[in-house]
């Protein structure tokens, strides 16, 4: 009789606690610290504490030389995470009160003698040297629903991508710092992305297709037409908003200001994880017209307002050659529309598209911007959230192509076929599959997969 195959339950994730990312930042952790810490996180326990991983899984995931990583653990049971208290310090007299100090919750990691000598635990001894804990990463008390979560296809690969954390130890020092505060910024539920105001995001102008060009405040923020509004905006770069440079911090009073300047480091890390294929922009269209702000340099540019939510998705944007299924957004409907009103989106039909189209309701307002998603984020959908991030999602490209369509039969235009259905049952599909990992392994005990319910 042949035996029942396994339902698969979707990829597994692992979960880092919020205060050893900062600790992580903080002490300006090597892209080797980085990459070693995750992997060790990757072959925890259900607790997220327990690891059964060392410098072998480290050098297998990293393509890293073993005693480099050994250097990097080393340093990594040195680097302690703090916590700020809301009990001030006390102040002299006619002063005011110093800020609280942060309390020290000790090493983000310790070996397995280490714990048992501080904590006095006995650690169980596994059947196997790869059953057998190695090493203990601290929660710190952090509830598993407060904690960093990523996908474990970040450390063991996946199809053609096999090893993802040896093109982030290649990318640099920024680059795997500037992918954790992505992680941590990472809002799914709500924005499908990076929260653009906890993170660095792409902001999009009015298109200008007059020459000379007119000045950013003439240009017209929306068209009117029978039956709704056409937004056409174009890429205008990336933006870094939210307290990111307070939390990415070096020495030198002036890092920041040098590290996000066009050109910077901040963008080339950016940049960097964009063509490695670890984050991807996400263009939406949001629900609130841009608030008008200027930057330092006194260019004009339209904000993300604070109580903005997405629309809808128009496309996504990969330099990696990777094109995520179940992705594809609005764009080619909403550019097919508007080209028949006589709105073209590329009139001079410049290589590239970084211009794109939006149909919303006359009066309301609306603005197009991109997010950075993560590739390797929870996908599971037993994890909290995903889920409902997904139908949330889906329910919005269904409400934005009932709009499109709506506005294509009041100008008498066929309909488009549908592809909402398509989108809605591919993109769960594509996140629940377990995908084969290519490469040899390490013969480490994998953990069971840890959810949220």
């Amino acid at each position: 009789m042949p035996r029942p195959k396994k339902k698969t339950t979707g990829a597994a994730s692992f979960c880092v606690p919020r205060a050893a990312i900062e600790a992580l930042i903080d002490h300006q952790a090597s892209a080797y610290e980085i990459c070693t810490y995750l992997t060790l996180a990757c072959f925890t326990d259900p607790t997220g504490c327990y690891s059964t991983a060392s410098v072998h899984a480290a050098s297998t995931y990293t393509g890293a030389n073993k005693a480099r990583l050994a250097k990097a653990i080393a340093r990594l049971k040195t680097i302690t995470a703090k916590r700020s208290t809301s009990t001030p310090a006390p102040a002299p007299r006619g002063r005011r009160a110093l800020p609280p100090p942060p309390q020290d919750l000790g090493p983000i990691l310790y070996d397995r003698a280490g714990w048992e000598q501080v904590t006095g635990e006995v650690l169980p001894v596994g059947a196997t040297p790869q059953t057998t804990v190695q090493h203990v990463l601290p929660d710190f008390n952090e509830p598993l629903a407060e904690r960093v979560w990523f996908g474990s296809n970040l450390v063991r690969g996946v199809g053609g991508f096999d090893r993802p954390l040896k093109a982030l130890k290649n990318a640099g020092e920024e680059a795997a710092r500037l992918l954790l505060l992505l992680y941590a910024a990472h809002d799914m539920d709500l924005w499908g992305g990076v929260d653009p105001h906890r993170g660095p995001w792409v902001h999009y102008e009015p298109a200008d297709f007059n020459y000379p060009p007119k000045p950013f405040n003439e240009r017209p923020y929306s068209e009117p037409i029978y039956g709704g509004q056409i937004l056409r905006w174009t890429r205008a770069g990336t933006v870094s908003s939210g307290d990111f440079g307070k939390v990415w911090r070096a020495p030198g009073s002036d890092w920041w200001t040098a590290h996000t300047k066009a050109g910077g480091p901040m963008w080339r890390a950016i940049e960097a994880l964009e063509a490695i294929g670890l984050i991807y922009e996400m263009v939406l269209v949001l629900n609130r017209r841009g608030e008008a702000k200027t930057f330092a340099s006194g260019a004009e540019h339209y904000a993300v307002p604070a109580n903005a939510e997405p629309l809808y998705e128009l496309a996504a944007r990969t330099r990696h050659g990777w094109q995520p299924a179940g992705e594809e957004g609005l764009a080619d409907a909403t550019a097919a529309t508007v080209e028949h009103l006589r709105y073209p989106v590329n009139p001079h039909g410049v290589p590239g598209r970084d211009t794109y189209a939006a149909l919303v309701p006359t009066g309301h307002g609306a603005m197009i911007a991109g997010v950075y998603r993560l590739r390797f984020r929870p996908s599971n959908p037993k994890n909290a959230g995903v889920r409902n991030a997904w139908a949330r999602i889906h329910q919005g490209n269904r409400d934005g192509f009932a709009l499109i369509q709506a506005v294509r039969a009041a100008h008498k235009l066929p309909e488009l076929p549908s592809r909402t259905e398509d989108l809605q049952k591919e993109a769960p599909k594509r996140e629940a599959r377990t995908r084969k990992t290519a490469g040899n392994r390490p013969k480490i005990a994998r953990s069971r997969e840890r959810t949220l319910q």
